[in-house]
């Protein structure tokens, strides 16, 4: 088990980060004014965004690592007993960094290794989540990039007419809390079904 990839770890590690940003914005957040607080909120999304990230490239990492007799590479090639970390890594993103167009680009790549009734597929597929993915994104993107592009996609996500900047939508009420909630309850269930 030593070269598989152990999911309910890659969980506990998202979780930690998700509750040392929270800590971020609760001691940051008080002392910022104006601009500040906006910049701490567009922090926040990018970090979290780079570790949901995480969280998703190395579960499908560990499950092709522990169910590797029963996947197929997309090139068809039928899994072995196991498959290393970094072998499985190499099956699902070649020689390619992990991006995905949102959760239907994200999807269409999984499936290419595991059956639409998959439990990860169907955590990920939970309509539940559909807010949280529409707004993470977008926000994330513009918060980074602060192109016109990703600003048009932006103000789309959040249905505003004008958006100066993610920070200023996110530091609302609980907008970004709610967030955080969904992923949280996603981390949770993958790691109630992850076999280690």
């Amino acid at each position: 088990m030593a070269n598989e990839a152990s999911i309910k770890t890659v969980v506990t590690k998202f979780n930690k980060e998700l509750d040392t940003i929270l800590d971020f914005i609760q001691q940051h957040r008080g002392t910022g004014k104006g601009v500040y607080v906006i910049y701490i909120y567009d922090y926040a999304v990018i970090k979290t965004f780079k570790d949901f990230e995480e969280l998703l490239l190395n579960t499908i990492v560990g499950l092709i690592s522990q169910e590797a007799p029963y996947i197929a590479s997309p090139a068809g090639h039928k899994g072995t007993k196991s498959v290393k970390k970094k072998d499985a890594e190499n099956l699902f993103i070649g020689n390619k960094y992990f991006s995905f167009k949102g959760p239907n680009g994200l999807l269409k790549q999984i499936k290419t290794f595991f059956p639409t009734n998959h439990w990860f597929i169907s955590i990920l597929s939970d309509t539940a989540y559909n807010k949280t993915f529409d707004v993470l994104i977008p926000l994330r993107n513009f918060a980074a990039h602060s192109s016109k592009t990703a600003k048009k996609n932006a103000i789309n996500a959040v249905g505003f007419q004008q958006l100066g900047n993610s920070g200023a939508w996110l530091k609302v009420g609980s907008r970004f809390q709610n967030i955080i909630d969904d992923l949280k309850d996603i981390a949770a269930r993958i790691n109630a079904q992850a076999k280690f």
